[in-house]
């Protein structure tokens, strides 16, 4: 889910308000399941560190591909926003630490769509991490993976 939000983004900022509520209704339950992941880690005794090693070759190169992306497009999107887009009274500005920088409607439905994909990038990592981690502990069950033990 992160993902289509994330690529939905790009989309047209007439999308700006939907996307951005997805996405942030999303954050916290990313974290629910990054939990739920870490905490069974925890309570198998199985080493994370070695966990992530025996991963195939693909899922790996895929990961790295991913984290790069988001990576870049984080400091991108960054630079594009130079402050929080907010609305008072129906004007908009960039809030830039207390100094409000006009803007246009068009220029704020934008920035709300940076603003998801910001977030967006982190699910997708977080998720990408929790979804590695089940599928490995999958592997691990069904006897495809020797335990990797602390």
């Amino acid at each position: 889910m992160a993902t289509l939000t994330h690529i939905a983004t790009y989309g047209t900022p007439d999308l700006a308000d939907q996307v951005q509520g997805v996405t942030f209704a999303l954050f916290p339950l990313t974290f629910l399941v990054l939990g739920a992941a870490i905490l069974v880690i925890a309570l198998c005794s199985v080493s994370l560190g070695r966990l992530f090693g025996m991963l195939p070759l693909h899922v790996k190169v895929l990961g790295v591909i991913a984290a790069a992306y988001i990576f870049v497009d984080f400091f991108w999107v960054i630079h594009l926003l130079p402050g929080q887009p907010i609305e008072q009274d129906g004007r908009f500005f960039f809030d830039d630490h207390g100094r409000l920088i006009p803007i246009s409607s068009q220029t704020y439905r934008l920035s709300l769509l940076f603003q998801a994909r910001l977030f967006s990038g982190h699910e997708i990592i977080l998720t990408g991490v929790a979804a590695i981690l089940g599928y490995q502990l999958d592997r691990l069950r069904r006897g495809q993976l020797t335990a990797p033990s602390q």
